[in-house]
């Protein structure tokens, strides 16, 4: 494609979601305009050294109940969803979040 967008991405896990979201929505539909696609990732529990480092080594275990699919979700998981927003076949998304967070939904709508 010789009119490819550029692309910005933001995430945020925990207390910085909501500042992610943000960003996501406003400025999604003035980035448009000079074609630029803005988008938010939303991880939820994911199996990396922060739980230990936090002195929670345990949290993965404990909290994988609270989750649909019970489990904790992989650094990758999260890194083919960053891709597949930078690929062609997410052309037409703007202004999104993208949850990957095993069902556990960490924005919700107020409608």
């Amino acid at each position: 494609m010789a009119d490819t967008p550029g692309m910005l991405i933001v995430t945020g896990a925990s207390r910085g979601i909501g500042a992610a979201v943000a960003l996501a929505a406003a400025d999604a539909g003035y980035a448009v305009a000079v074609n630029i696609r803005v988008n938010a990732v939303s991880p939820g529990l994911i199996e990396t050294d922060i739980h230990s480092a936090a002195g929670e080594p345990d949290r993965l275990q404990q909290m994988a109940p609270s989750i649909p699919m019970k489990r904790a979700g992989l650094p990758a998981e999260i890194a083919a969803g960053v891709i597949w927003l930078l690929s062609p076949a997410a052309s037409y998304v703007t202004g999104t979040i993208l949850e990957i967070g095993g069902g556990r939904l960490a924005v919700r709508s107020e409608t």
